[in-house]
């Protein structure tokens, strides 16, 4: 089972099957202007400035838009002034290793203790980094020596082979938070640390779409040169593109003939177009998909269900912003069992990421 997908990275091809706009804490009302007129918008924000106060809404079709205070029904301000932003996220205590995920970008066997934070919220940037202040970790009421924290948003599409998957679409992502201590834990049972840590933690917001079409790759069989198997158009502040896959047919038992089954897709950031983060990093793409007759595709799809050019879409955040929370295991927290410790080849990357596999 192969896919060309060009010179990207293997993160750049993961699928994010999310809905644009739909994330957890979405909270669609009824609220009327001052002429009695309504519409069914989620408040996102309440600002005063020199100009006076306005009050942030968001459509259902994901659209920002921006009242006057004084613009809305008189119940309607009480409501917008009483208003408190709601954490975009929340983060529980969910496992802890003496190993790091390759997420984290530890080097293997480095003596770890790592905190891995279930996420509930689907606006956290994948890939960012976590700042991290006034931290505490201790063990049997002694305080443990560490020698340097790190953290990152995880989606959970880093160990995620993207070229082996269906058309269906990939998974749905699911969102941790890494917290890694470096230093020499020898002795220290996992389970009964104790750990808390004040972070901030990179959402996105404002979200916005693009669509486009572009050819399909000519190749027909894996023999093709390899710069027929992908086609690349920049269409800011992205670089899409699409690359062949060679999935058995369905029905059909798995089994690499060599020809052309389907298409995969991709969309890369352009560095100098969006600035979500403030030291870099962060995913801001929220999905891709190829589009068929209004149906949507989620980032592959059969070659019998496409024809060239190929209309193409993709959602993503244009905004970011820090999102305080704060982290705490307790000792008697065990959490749950953390999964199966990635293998490591003699490259240094574990299983499924990390590299292309086609030397990209």
């Amino acid at each position: 089972m192969k896919t060309f997908l060009g010179p990207f990275a293997a993160g750049v091809a993961l699928a994010l099957v999310l809905a644009l706009g739909t994330t957890a804490r979405c909270e669609f009302e009824m609220w009327k202007n001052k002429e009695g007129k309504a519409a069914e918008l989620e408040i996102t924000g309440v600002d005063d400035g020199a100009a006076g106060t306005q009050v942030r809404f968001r459509t259902k079709a994901g659209k920002e838009v921006l009242f006057k205070l004084e613009d809305l029904a008189a119940e309607d301000q009480v409501r917008a002034k009483g208003w408190k932003a709601k954490p975009p996220i929340s983060a529980s205590f969910g496992y802890v290793t003496d190993w790091p995920a390759l997420v984290s970008g530890v080097e293997a066997g480095k003596p770890v203790l790592q905190f891995t934070f279930d996420v509930k919220g689907e606006s956290a940037l994948a890939h960012s980094d976590i700042k991290i202040s006034n931290p505490k970790l201790s063990a049997g009421g002694k305080e443990l020596e560490v020698t340097k924290w790190s953290g990152v948003v995880d989606d959970g599409t880093f160990l995620r082979d993207p070229f082996a998957t269906p058309p269906a679409g990939l998974q749905g992502r699911k969102w941790s938070l890494v917290i890694t201590a470096e230093g020499e834990f020898a002795g220290v049972t996992l389970t009964s640390c104790e750990f808390s840590a004040d972070v901030e933690v990179y959402c996105g917001r404002a979200p916005k779409e693009i669509t486009t079409t572009m050819p399909l790759p000519k190749a027909t069989s894996f023999e093709a040169e390899e710069e027929q198997h992908h086609e690349k158009k920049k269409v800011d502040p992205f670089t899409i593109e699409i690359g062949t896959s060679f999935w058995p047919l369905p029905g059909k038992k798995d089994k690499d003939d060599g020809v052309v089954t389907g298409y995969h897709l991709g969309a890369v950031e352009n560095p100098e177009m969006l600035d979500l983060v403030p030291d870099g990093g962060g995913e801001p793409v929220i999905s891709t998909a190829f589009v068929v007759k209004g149906k949507e595709y989620p980032n592959a799809i059969y070659k019998k269900d496409i024809t060239s050019p190929a209309t193409i879409l993709v959602k993503y955040w244009s905004e970011g912003y820090a999102v305080p929370l704060k982290l705490s295991k307790a000792a008697s927290n065990r959490g749950r069992n953390p999964p199966p410790k990635p293998e490591v080849n003699a490259g240094g990357e574990g299983e499924g990421g990390g590299k292309d596999p086609f030397g990209g």
